[in-house]
C-alpha cells in the first residue's frame, strides 16, 4: 500500500515491524540499565523498572531501521506507539503522563539520531476511540499472521479459524464511520487471507475465504468515499481544462460563433429579397458555411493534448465548450 503516513500498519508493516521487535525484545542487558539516566523519570514513584525497560526497547527497536526512508516506508513509528500504550494501558493503569518520559528519553542529546527525531511527533497517548480500532487491527494481524506462518502445518485449519474469528470480530461493526484508513486496511487484508487458502482436510472442510466477512460499515464508508473521490476528480478536471491553453484558444474562438449566428440571422434578409441567378453568395453565407465545417477540426486539434492529458473523453469536453458558448 502506498500510504508512508497512515495511522494504521498494513498487513505487510505489521510483519516486517513485528519480526524486528521480537529480535530485540527481552535483550536488554545490566549494562544497559545501569547506564540509563534516571533523572528522566522525574517524579514518577510506580512502575519505574518497567518504563525504563520501555525507553530501552523504543530505543533498541529504532536503532534496527537504517535510514529514514526504511523506518517511513514500514511505517515504523507507528508500531512502537501502539505498543507503547498497550503498555501504558494495560500495566500503568493508564497514565497518559508517562508519555512525557517517553518522549523527554528520546529528546536526550546521545539519542538524537534521524530516526528518533521523525518519530518523536508520532509517539503520544491515543484516545481511547483510536486505540480500539488499534487493538482490533493489530488482533485480526496477530492471529492472521500466526495462521499463514503455519499454513501447511497439520493445525493450520485451527489456526485458520482463530484469523477468521479475528477478522470478523462484532466489534469491527461499531467503529467511528470516518476512519478510511482502518477500513482500507481491514479491506486489504482480506485480500491477502482469500490469497491463502489452507489445504482441505477433514478438520477444514469450509473454504476459509468464504467465512471472512467485511465490515458493512467500512464497505458503506469507503463506497461513499469513492463516490465523493470521483466527483472531485471530475471537478478539478473541468478547473484544470479551464487553464488549459487548448480551452483558452477554444474560448477565444467561440468569441466568433456571435458574429456567425449575427451573420447567419441575416440570411433571413436575403431569402425575403432573393438575390438574382447571375449574382455572388453573400459573403456571410460563404464564412458560415466555411466556420460551420472548420470550426469542429479546429477544436479537436486544439484539444488533443488537452483531451490526452486529462483523459476524458472527447465528447465530454466539446460538450463542455458547447454549453459554455450556449451560456454566452
Amino acid at each position: 500500500m502506498d500510504d508512508n503516513n497512515q495511522d494504521y500498519n498494513s498487513f505487510e508493516q505489521y510483519r516486517y515491524n513485528h519480526d524486528v521487535y521480537m529480535k530485540i525484545r527481552g535483550y536488554i542487558d545490566a549494562n544497559e540499565f545501569n547506564s540509563f539516566p534516571y533523572d528522566v523519570l522525574g517524579d514518577q514513584t510506580e512502575y519505574k523498572h518497567n518504563i525504563t525497560k520501555d525507553c530501552l526497547m523504543l530505543r533498541k527497536y529504532l536503532r534496527n531501521f537504517n535510514n529514514e526512508e526504511e523506518c517511513k516506508n514500514k511505517n515504523c513509528c507507528q508500531y512502537i506507539n501502539y505498543l507503547l500504550n498497550k503498555s501504558v494501558r494495560k500495566y500503568y493503569s493508564s497514565k497518559s503522563s508517562i508519555f512525557h518520559i517517553y518522549i523527554k528519553y528520546m529528546n536526550l542529546e546521545n539519542n538524537n539520531n534521524k530516526i528518533m527525531n521523525l518519530c518523536l511527533p508520532k509517539i503520544y497517548y491515543l484516545d481511547l476511540d483510536k486505540y480500539n480500532k488499534f487493538d482490533l487491527l493489530r488482533t485480526a494481524y496477530e492471529n492472521c499472521h500466526y495462521y499463514i506462518s503455519n499454513k501447511h502445518s497439520s493445525t493450520s485449519c485451527y489456526y485458520a479459524n482463530l484469523c477468521a474469528r479475528a477478522y470478523n470480530n462484532p466489534k469491527f461493526e461499531y467503529i467511528n464511520r470516518d476512519d478510511i484508513m482502518f477500513c482500507k486496511n481491514l479491506k486489504h487484508l482480506k485480500v491477502i487471507l482469500e490469497e491463502n487458502e489452507p489445504p482441505l482436510t477433514s478438520d477444514c472442510y469450509l473454504k476459509f475465504s468464504d467465512s471472512l466477512i467485511y465490515s458493512y460499515n467500512c464497505k458503506d464508508l469507503l463506497h461513499n468515499s469513492e463516490k465523493i473521490n470521483t466527483s472531485m476528480q471530475t471537478t478539478n478536471m473541468v478547473l484544470e481544462l479551464q487553464g488549459s491553453p487548448g480551452a483558452q484558444d477554444i474560448k477565444n474562438d467561440t468569441v466568433g460563433t456571435d458574429t456567425l449566428s449575427n451573420t447567419l440571422s441575416g440570411t433571413n434578409d436575403i431569402r425575403a429579397h432573393p438575390p438574382r441567378a447571375n449574382s455572388q453568395p453573400p459573403v456571410g453565407i460563404i464564412i458560415g458555411t466555411f466556420l460551420g465545417f472548420v470550426l469542429p477540426l479546429i477544436i479537436i486539434y486544439r484539444v488533443r493534448k488537452t483531451y490526452i492529458k486529462n483523459n476524458i473523453t472527447l465528447y465530454e469536453y466539446l460538450y463542455y465548450v458547447m454549453m459554455k458558448s450556449y451560456e454566452k
